[in-house]
């Protein structure tokens, strides 16, 4: 018995101690948990109960500052402060007032005093007087010059929200601050009304704990603080939220006595089993011991067994591995919410990394963007700024934040006029809730200079409320430049027409040099000095240049450059060389000079045509001007096209010495000639010819100054590749050629080569087509030709003539035909026609058509010209063939063009000619004539 008993006190000390304490760790965790998940659900609450206060918070101050909007922008009320009457103040006041709701309790103007601070000039809205009042948010406006926003507590002990902004500040005016506010009892009866059944008290006084932001529950009920600081800092009051929980109370402790009791039950019923098992230990004493040794080690026992009729002792021994998996079950349990809680701890730290990537991640787009990105609040104040905007405007981001952007980096246009801030399209973007995109302002750098920017404003809104605006902007400096660029090219460009239409002016050489003079010298980047002269050679054989136009030049270089032999001075010397000839300031090369010759250097151009030197040009730049080949090309261009100009004056003034002489014929043949018939026909038929030479003159003219373009190419190309052939003999000789200059030079060769045959093969074309008309107009042999083909040789040597125009021309004509005709009286009639229109019939007409369709039929060819120019009127369509008929006399029209038509095609044709027009509707020209007709094989 004592063995046995020792072994009850071994059973009891091995097996109910350690369900013992399993029991009370249980019982206490249980306890635990239970307490534990009681507060998070009150801090949940407590949270709600924090975000609905900030949101109405913050919707009340967007509210008090559309009050305020209100009275800064009552024009009414800014002239009544003005003048100072303060019934008008009043009365405008109570007019604002009236806009208002009625939650604002407070309405001031607050004027500065004479010994600081500020007092009310003003009260509306029923807020009573403060005269006494003197807020820490007043002062902090009036120190910054911002507006604020917080919570202020007045004398009379009432706590209100209050907002404050500057008003205007003149000294004239001195009325500087907008105040308005709500009592807080407005926001804690709306608070009421969300949180229902918790009592929310607002005090202005209270003991310390009050104010402090945490969570008491006493006596079942619980207590949420929220302290109320003004701006400086100061605890003013705070907002008491008490709420009953004790029925939540009684939930979670109904919930906790339930656990505990089931526990305990099953708790006491282990020790009844074991105590029945020790009671009747028998001989399977060292089992049982062995199995609650078992059990007091930790170990789980297997599953009852089923018997058929077991005795007390199998059931002590049931007894014992229910027990176990008892204890199993509830340590799985334990494991289980063990788990539980880790996952939930795991969750919410994954959640916090994922915050901190995702920031990090939007820091990376804002350092790695190429634009500049900042950020604005309401107030223009800059939140936030990228290292590509601060690097552009020469700040670091860290001197930017919470600074007006406006007045740091957009104050002032391009004009040096000043940029209020309303004008401000990025302010916009808040004020109207619309995206504004500006492509040219500039904006201003910390040192003081500017660049030219394009950017977006772009409102960022928060619950559909627009709380500031994001700008994008880039650097345009660069596409500026390219801008200007081609605005230049523009310029060039229209400097070349200028020169070639005032070459069809009928004025002298000199007039016309003189016109084109004053056109180059117009070009802004290039001649600051507008002044230069052109000189042309005395003739073949010759070596003077003498002064032909001059624009701006002193009186002494009048006399002194009259004539300029070859190789003297800047003009003489490049007429020797034939190239540019350009210096930056007045060296030994100015032979010619005069006293008090202020300082300026020159561009000295020869004219050529081909290798034939017609004149030399010369341009002042400024002293110290370097040269560019961008200049240069305008040079060589502009050289081309005086020569052009010279060269087809010369041979007009060529053509009219040879139509004086045949006028001189003319009238010696009158005198010799007695019938006064056959004198006039002879006359008329000289006057043709020469229209016609005229004709083929001014096609010449033209041609020449096509071909003059790519042989002037291919020339200065030739020039530049022996130039290169110079460089790279030397270090050839030098031996210090290396394997990259072997490559540059065949690049060099490859390049020029090129570009002189494109150009070489460009003059072929022009020199073929030129030379298939010209011989056919003035051998005027019949001969077989494929119409298409010739129409298409023929429009292309008039191309020069509508090139620099809108004007179009279209041919439609079968490709097969073949006429046996006379293909110079065809060139002949499509020249004059083609002529007539661009001259007359397209006179204000800025972008004209012109058909030519050709077709046969049963041997009668058909071909028809048509245009969309001013047209005629009926009589002028009826006379349009008589000799000498004209409608532009006065510029210079013969009236021997339709003439000429209208007999090439009846005469030499052997055909007929129908014109239709109307005024605004065309002309339209329908030429019939028979051929010998043959077809070639597709």
């Amino acid at each position: 018995m004592k063995n046995i008993f020792q072994l009850k006190v071994k059973l009891i000390m091995v097996v109910m101690l350690p369900l013992f304490l399993i029991g009370l760790t249980s019982i206490v965790s249980i306890n635990i948990l239970e307490k534990s998940n009681f507060k998070l659900l009150l801090e949940d609450k407590y949270r709600n109960y924090d975000k609905t206060l900030q949101s109405l918070i913050v919707a009340k101050g967007d509210f008090l500052n559309f009050s305020a909007a209100l009275v800064r922008q009552n024009k009414k009320l800014i002239s009544s402060i003005k003048i100072g009457n303060s019934q008008l103040i009043s009365a405008n006041i109570d007019n604002v007032w009236n806009q208002i709701s009625d939650g604002v309790q407070v309405l001031f103007v607050w004027q500065h005093g004479e010994e600081g601070g500020h007092i009310p000039f003003s009260v509306g809205g029923g807020g009573g007087s403060v005269n006494n009042f003197s807020a820490p948010l007043l002062e902090y406006v009036s120190r910054s010059k911002r507006a604020a926003f917080g919570v202020e507590k007045f004398p009379d002990g009432n706590i209100r929200l209050m907002q404050a902004s500057p008003y205007f500040n003149t000294p004239d005016t001195p009325y500087n601050l907008v105040v308005q506010g709500m009592d807080f009892s407005i926001i804690i009866d709306e608070l009421q009304d969300i949180v229902g059944s918790a009592d929310i008290v607002l005090l202005n006084s209270a003991p310390p704990e009050a104010y402090s932001d945490r969570l008491d529950i006493v006596q079942k009920i619980a207590k949420f603080g929220y302290p109320l600081r003004d701006v400086s800092g100061t605890v003013i009051g705070a907002i008491i939220i008490e709420e009953n929980v004790a029925d939540l109370l009684a939930a979670f402790q109904k919930s906790r006595v339930m656990t505990l009791g089931t526990f305990s039950l099953l708790f006491i019923l282990s020790l009844f089993l074991i105590y029945s098992f020790l009671h009747w230990l028998g001989g399977r004493t060292e089992s049982i011991l062995a199995m609650l040794t078992q059990v007091s080690n930790g170990q789980f026992l297997p599953p009852p067994k089923r018997l058929s009729q077991p005795d007390e002792l199998d059931r002590i021994i049931n007894g014992i591995r229910e027990q176990s998996a008892t204890i199993q079950s509830s340590h799985a349990k334990l494991l289980q919410a063990k788990e539980i809680a880790e996952k939930e701890v795991l969750e919410r730290k994954l959640a916090q990394e994922n915050l901190i990537r995702i920031g990090n991640q939007n820091r990376t787009l804002l350092e790695c963007a190429g634009e500049g990105i900042y950020g604005l609040d309401l107030n223009g104040l800059t939140t936030f700024i990228n290292p590509a905007g601060s690097r552009m405007i020469g700040w670091h981001s860290a001197d930017l934040i919470g600074k007006p952007q406006h007045e740091i980096m957009h104050h002032t246009r391009e004009d040096g006029s000043n940029y209020p801030h309303e004008a401000c399209p990025i302010f916009a973007a808040i004020n109207k809730g619309e995206i504004q995109h500006v492509v040219d302002e500039i904006f201003w750098r910390k040192d003081g200079s500017s660049f030219p920017v394009e950017y977006t404003s772009t409102p960022v809104l928060e619950d559909e409320k627009i709380i500031g605006a994001v700008v994008v902007f880039r650097d345009i400096s660069e596409r500026k430049l390219a801008e200007q660029r081609a605005q230049r090219l523009l310029s060039s460009q229209e400097v070349l027409n200028a020169i070639y239409q005032i070459s069809f002016e009928p004025i002298s050489m000199e007039e016309q040099l003189g016109k084109a003079l004053q056109e180059i010298l117009s070009i802004p980047w290039l001649f600051e000095q507008s002044k230069g002269a052109v000189f042309l050679t005395s003739g073949a054989g010759e070596t003077i240049l003498k002064m032909a136009a001059q624009v701006g030049l002193h009186t002494s270089l009048l006399k002194a450059c009259a004539t300029i032999p070859y190789g003297c001075c800047i003009c003489g010397r490049a007429a020797q060389t034939q190239e540019i000839i350009h210096v930056d300031c007045i060296d030994d090369r100015h032979e010619i000079t005069y006293e008090g010759i202020q300082e300026h250097g020159h561009y000295a151009v020869p004219l050529l045509s081909g290798s034939r030197l017609l004149g030399v040009l010369t341009l002042y730049v400024s002293h110290g001007h370097e040269q560019n080949l961008e200049e240069i090309n305008l040079l060589v261009s502009v050289g081309n096209s005086l020569a052009s100009m010279i060269e087809r004056k010369r041979g007009e003034e060529r053509l009219l010495n040879i139509n004086q002489e045949l006028e001189q014929r003319v009238q010696r043949r009158t005198i010799e000639l007695q019938d006064y018939v056959e004198n006039l026909k002879t006359a008329q038929e000289q006057l043709i010819q020469s229209e016609r030479m005229a004709a083929l003159g001014g096609l010449v003219a033209g041609i020449a100054h096509e071909i003059n373009t790519p042989v002037g190419i291919g020339y200065t190309s030739i020039t530049h590749l022996a130039s290169e052939t110079r460089r790279f003999r030397k270090k050839f000789s030098s031996g210090g050629l290396l394997a990259q200059d072997l490559g540059d030079y065949l690049q060099e060769v490859d390049d020029s080569t090129g570009l002189i045959l494109s150009n070489l093969d460009r003059a072929g074309d022009l020199v073929k087509s030129f030379k298939a008309v010209a011989v056919d107009q003035t051998s005027q042999e019949k001969r077989e030709f494929n119409l298409k083909k010739y129409l298409d040789e023929v429009i292309l040597s008039l191309q020069p003539k509508f090139k620099n125009t809108n004007h179009q021309i279209k041919i439609e004509c079968q490709e097969n035909i073949i006429l046996d005709s006379w293909p110079g009286a065809i060139s002949q009639i499509l020249t004059n026609l083609v002529l007539n229109t661009l001259t007359y019939g397209f006179s204000g007409v800025d972008s004209g058509w012109i058909v030519i369709n050709g077709s046969v039929e049963s041997g009668v060819v058909s071909l028809v010209y048509s245009d969309n120019g001013v047209g005629m009127e009926r009589d002028t369509v009826k006379q349009i063939y008589e000799p000498f008929f004209t409608t532009q006399r006065n510029n210079g029209g013969s009236g021997l063009g339709m003439h000429i038509v209208f007999n090439l095609v009846t005469q030499r044709l052997k055909g007929s000619i129908e014109c239709k027009s109307a005024p605004d509707r065309g002309t339209t020209f329908t030429i019939i004539f028979p051929a010998t007709i043959g077809f070639e094989q597709d």
